[in-house]
C-alpha cells in the first residue's frame, strides 16, 4: 500500500450510517487522505445506497481506463453493533470516541422523494419496501410462500457456507435452507413477511473494507507482484423509478430488462 498512496489521485468514502463526525461526514475522504499522507486530487463521499460501492468501483475503473487518474481508493466502514452497545450504556461512549454530531440524519438522502408516500406507510426501510418487492416476485413466480420462503433459504444457504469458511466473517454459524426459512422466536423471527431474520442483511456489524484499483502498467511500475493482482471482470449500474410507488409493476426491472 505504501508505494501506491504518491500515486492516488482519488479517494472515495462509503455513505457512513452508524456515526455523525462533528466535522461532517462528507469530509471523510479528505481526512482518510489526511491519515494516508495522500494528496489525491479528487475526493467523493458517496450517496446513501447499497449499490454506491460497486457504483464507484465501476466509475474508478472507467477514470482509469480513460487515463484521468493512476490509482483510487474506495474504502467503508460502519461501527453499527459498538453504537448500539454503547446507546444502551448510560455512560455513553467511551471518552476516546470523535465527537459527534447532534444532526445524524443525512438530509439529503431521500431528496429525490420528497412529495411522495412512501413515508407515509413505512417504505423508506429498506426490509419493508423489498418485501413487497419479493412478494409481487413470489406471486409471480406461482410459487406458493412456503415454496418461496425455501427457494430464498436456497439462495443464502449458498451465502452461509461462504461466511462459515471466512474467518473474517461477521457470522459463521452452520445454515440450511430449512433452517434459514424457518421462522424461530429466539433466533430467526419474522422481521418483515417474507423475510425472517436470517434472510436479510446483518446491518448491526463493525467491519470496514477498502478496494485499491490502479492499472497493470502503474503496478508493474510501482513492482507490485502479480500474485495480488486481481481483474475487476465488469460492472454495470441501472437506474429504476425510486419511488416504488410510482413503478407499473413491483416484479420487474425495466432497467435490467433494458
Amino acid at each position: 500500500m505504501e508505494q501506491l498512496v504518491p500515486v492516488l489521485d482519488a479517494v472515495t468514502v462509503v455513505s457512513v450510517d452508524s456515526w455523525s463526525y462533528d466535522f461532517g461526514n462528507t469530509q471523510l475522504p479528505v481526512k482518510l487522505a489526511e491519515a494516508l499522507h495522500a494528496r489525491p486530487a479528487r475526493y467523493e463521499y458517496t450517496r446513501l445506497g447499497g449499490d454506491s460501492p460497486q457504483l464507484n468501483v465501476n466509475k474508478a475503473c472507467l477514470a482509469l481506463e480513460n487515463g484521468e487518474i493512476r490509482a483510487a481508493l474506495i474504502g467503508g466502514v460502519e461501527a453499527t453493533n459498538s453504537v448500539a452497545r454503547v446507546g444502551r450504556d448510560p455512560n455513553g461512549p467511551p471518552a476516546n470516541w470523535p465527537a459527534r454530531a447532534s444532526d445524524v440524519i443525512n438530509v439529503d438522502a431521500f431528496k429525490s422523494l420528497r412529495g411522495s408516500i412512501m413515508p407515509d406507510y413505512g417504505l423508506l426501510v429498506a426490509m419493508r419496501a423489498y418485501a413487497m418487492i419479493e412478494t409481487a416476485i413470489r406471486a409471480r413466480s406461482g410459487r406458493s410462500p412456503e415454496q418461496h420462503a425455501l427457494h430464498m433459504g436456497q439462495l443464502f444457504e449458498r451465502f452461509a457456507k461462504v461466511a462459515e469458511a471466512n474467518p473474517l466473517a461477521w457470522s459463521r454459524k452452520p445454515q440450511t435452507a430449512q433452517s434459514l426459512a424457518t421462522p424461530a422466536l429466539k433466533t430467526n423471527r419474522m422481521v418483515s413477511y417474507p423475510y425472517t431474520k436470517n434472510l436479510v442483511a446483518m446491518p448491526t456489524v463493525d467491519q470496514s473494507a477498502c478496494v485499491v484499483l490502479t492499472t497493470v502498467g502503474m503496478a508493474k511500475r510501482l513492482g507490485i507482484h502479480e500474485s495480488k493482482w486481481i481483474f475487476p471482470m465488469g460492472g454495470a449500474s441501472f437506474v429504476d423509478v425510486e419511488d416504488i410507488t410510482e413503478r407499473i409493476q413491483l416484479d420487474e426491472s425495466p432497467s435490467v430488462r433494458q
